[in-house]
């Protein structure tokens, strides 16, 4: 294990910065670099590791009293923070309103963009728990908005954005039943304020509610629907690479540039470029590069869980994931055998990703649950399907409405109705999913140790 680590220096780079971070509330954590500088030989990469481990904690952030917050009417101008989440009547948002950052909840009109200057009217009272937003800022209050009125425009981007999600909103309650389009919606877009409380608690129960969550899934489908779609066109890779990374840019764009999305924007885009740069692509380097740049762009996401979800899920699928690389014995699979290796390959996928998250979900969440694994199975092979017809037809609205809405009634909504199938079924069954113990962050470390320890080189197909 010490030469494939040591042989990822961005690895190391990364776990500094770690380190260095973390110090910002765990001032112990120091003592970390005493054993790992020992461990890594030269002088180069130990000095590379204190660096990173400085420059962490610089960034580090650290405990900051609450601002005062007036409690009534409220009449101010304040700055969309954080893409609106939209609901049946309502939408909502981050705004920062000078040093204090507040939950806006306002009507569906006029419909807001990250950048806006607004001037709102409304009551603004302070929240009893305050929590952490798209910003990984505080958030201390809640301003329920009577009048909103764009005093400022967002930047264009955002505004392109924006009308492309606003779009894929309109486009998919037109054509859909209400409870197949909220799916959709947040599977493709992170719209999530649609969905019934009793679908969220199913998959919530059945471990699937990353499917509906700003995550690298996202990312990841979409790069891989773009990428077969690129490789059917005469154009060289590097063209298609530059087309897929604007794409990716814009998407991550459209889903309020949520760290987690662009974090894997940037892990895609490191490890296709890889080749280009004479280098062989690895998942671990690249998740290394993507975490260091999101943790000096957002320092806080140390503590999202959603930054620990993804970071530890893709490491261990980095790690532990089998190699299926295609040989020539996999080249000659057709029909049974070709479906057999692809549902052993699903397989490998969920059982991994729901072991290395299941620790971290008990420790902050408090539940575990047992049908995770055959949930993910049945459901992640129809969303790269479910994703690709409804961006396909779309676009195939401006040009045919009808035939547009004809497919996602015959293809898009037997697809969203299977997934909320699975969820609710396994969802209901009993011992679906269990509480669990109070986890400590020492024993979560020391767990993860012990699975770190596990991992042994992987020997590929000849």
């Amino acid at each position: 294990m010490k030469t494939e680590i040591l042989g990822r220096p961005s690895l190391l780079l990364c776990v500094g910065m770690l380190v260095g971070l973390s110090m910002g509330f765990h001032p112990w954590n120091a003592l970390i670099l005493i054993p790992l500088l020992g461990w890594v030989p030269g002088l180069e990469r130990k000095l590379g590791i204190a660096a990173c481990c400085v420059l962490g904690l610089v960034l580090a952030p650290r405990p900051t009293p609450p601002p005062g917050v007036p409690d009534g009417l409220f009449r101010a101008e304040a700055i969309v923070r954080s893409l609106p989440n939209l609901y049946a009547r309502s939408q909502r948002c981050v705004v920062q309103i000078g040093p204090v950052w507040a939950l806006l909840v306002a009507p569906r009109e006029p419909r807001l963009a990250v950048g806006q200057c607004l001037s709102i009217e409304g009551t603004l009272a302070p929240l009893p728990d305050p929590y952490g937003s798209w910003t990984r800022e505080e958030v201390f209050a809640r301003w329920q908005a009577l009048s909103v009125t764009v005093v400022r425009p967002a930047p264009w981007p955002h505004r392109l954005a924006a009308a492309w999600r606003d779009s894929f909103v309109t486009f998919t309650d037109r054509t859909l039943h209400p409870s197949a389009a909220a799916v959709v919606q947040a599977l493709c877009f992170d719209v999530r304020g649609m969905l019934e409380s009793s679908d969220h608690e199913a998959m919530r129960r059945t471990g699937t509610l990353h499917l509906v969550s700003a995550s690298g899934l996202h990312v990841l489908l979409f790069a891989m629907l773009l990428r077969a779609v690129f490789s059917l066109l005469p154009i060289p890779r590097l063209v298609q690479l530059a087309l897929l990374a604007g794409i990716l840019v814009f998407y991550a764009l459209a889903t309020g540039l949520e760290p987690p999305i662009v974090r894997s924007v940037l892990m895609m885009l490191l490890y296709l470029a890889a080749p280009y740069a004479r280098r062989e692509p690895d998942l671990l380097s690249a998740l290394s590069l993507s975490a260091i740049a999101i943790l000096i762009w957002r320092p806080q996401e140390l503590y999202s869980i959603g930054f620990q979800l993804s970071f530890v899920t893709v490491a261990a699928l980095g790690l532990f994931l089998p190699s299926f690389e295609a040989s020539e014995e996999t080249r000659q699979m057709f029909g049974l055998k070709r479906l057999r290796h692809s549902i052993v390959q699903a397989g490998w996928v969920s059982a991994i990703a729901t072991a290395a998250s299941a620790p971290l979900l008990a420790w902050a969440f408090g539940s575990v649950s047992f049908v995770a694994i055959l949930a993910n199975l049945l459901v992640t092979g129809v969303v790269p399907f479910l994703m690709g017809f409804s961006f396909v037809l779309h676009g195939l609205s401006v040009l045919s409405p009808s035939i547009a809405a004809w497919g996602m009634q015959k293809g898009v909504e037997p697809l969203a109705g299977w997934l909320l199938a699975v969820v609710q079924q396994l969802g209901a069954l009993p011992w679906a999913a269990t509480e669990t113990p109070p986890v400590g962050t020492l024993t979560l470390l020391l767990l993860y140790l012990f699975l770190a320890m596990l991992w042994r080189p992987r020997v590929r197909p000849a």
